[in-house]
């Protein structure tokens, strides 16, 4: 478990008892709060709600969207993440949750260390590349994402070494469901790069689910394509104020079989705890959608509900809005004999 998920079980009446935070309960509706004044734009006009149960808010004036987490974070006024994940975990022994050890992921990797970078956001700033993408500090944070002004990766074996360059690269780390680092991925943010997307040599990035690791526990999943896809994906989810669904990524139009390490078999773990329904949304061209049905198929017959999302004018998820997003996702058709085959003629149709 991540802070980011441990956060979720801080009781929002208490904390705000504590922060001395003016609120008052709607009682029409279970578990939301609605706050005088907006961390944000500082209204005090009482826009802010927040759903206590369902851990996300919005306020009405901004448009500003919160997460536990993030609210906590703009109440309390603590910009370092270990100064707030401490607070936190402060907040929850107060409220009578046993704390739980922390295990910090990077400390735990495979004997490798990623190229020299920094976390983002960085002294509480983000990157321009990733705010163009509306990829914001919250979202940066939850992915770990780091950035690599100028560093290099290296592999030694009985040839010598072989040195990648990742500088001015974005640097996307990638754990396992035990949310320790197996790999990373670099994405080139100058331009300039032969290969926007670089993978380590000697480590394998395909057999594992990209952001799998958050999806442990969870029913539903959305599996996307690439890293951008499933933060965007993310983005979307959680200004729905859902952090039911959890989005994955496979890496690619595939995915791979195995007895243990594969991302079949990490599907299947997930299965044996609580996962039950998956919803494809890979990029609404043509043959994304035929090898997500052809995939989507096979894990039916593993037992799982499987959907088909298919977004408009055959965009990628981090194209479209996040309205189109949701609507993709609510919308999706379940894969059954039938559906198979009317999936398969509309693309078709939707193409000519």
């Amino acid at each position: 478990m991540s802070i980011y998920q441990d956060v979720n079980n801080v009781d929002l009446e208490q904390f705000f008892e504590w922060e001395r935070v003016t609120y008052r309960q709607i009682k029409s509706k279970q578990g939301e709060l609605n706050l005088k004044s907006c961390p944000n734009c500082q209204d005090n006009r009482y826009k802010i709600f927040i759903n206590n149960d369902r851990n996300r808010g919005i306020c009405h004036h901004c448009g500003t969207i919160y997460s536990k987490y993030s609210l906590i974070k703009e109440i309390s006024g603590i910009e370092k993440f270990k100064n707030l994940e401490e607070y936190i975990y402060t907040l929850l022994e107060r409220q009578g949750v046993r704390r739980k050890k922390v295990i910090h992921k990077q400390e735990i990797s495979n004997n490798f260390e990623l190229p020299e970078s920094v976390e983002i956001p960085y002294q509480g700033r983000n990157l321009t590349y990733l705010k163009n993408r509306l990829i914001n500090n919250e979202i940066s944070e939850y992915f770990s994402l780091r950035y690599c002004k100028a560093g290099k990766y290296v592999t030694k074996n009985e040839d010598g070494e072989f040195i990648q360059d990742f500088s001015g690269r974005v640097i996307i780390p990638i754990y396992n469901l035990e949310g320790r680092l197996v790999s990373f991925q670099g994405r080139d943010i100058t331009g300039l790069a032969e290969k926007r997307y670089m993978f380590p040599s000697g480590l394998p990035s395909s057999n594992y689910l990209y952001n799998g690791h958050n999806a442990v526990g969870k029913k539903e999943i959305v599996i996307c394509e690439g890293v951008f896809d499933v933060m965007a994906v993310t983005n979307a989810i959680w200004a729905n104020c859902d952090n039911s669904i959890e989005a994955v990524g496979s890496f690619g139009k595939a995915l791979t079989k195995g007895d243990s390490t594969s991302q079949f078999a990490e599907l299947l773990k997930l299965k044996a705890q609580g996962l039950e329904k998956i919803t494809f949304l890979w990029d609404g061209e043509r043959q994304a959608t035929f090898s997500a049905v052809k995939y989507g198929n096979q894990l039916r017959k593993l037992g799982f509900q499987v959907y088909i999302g298919i977004l408009p004018d055959t965009k990628d998820p981090s194209d479209a809005t996040k309205i189109e997003t949701l609507l993709a996702i609510q919308n999706a058709t379940k894969l059954t004999d039938l559906s198979m085959i009317e999936i398969l003629q509309k693309v078709e149709n939707y193409e000519k």
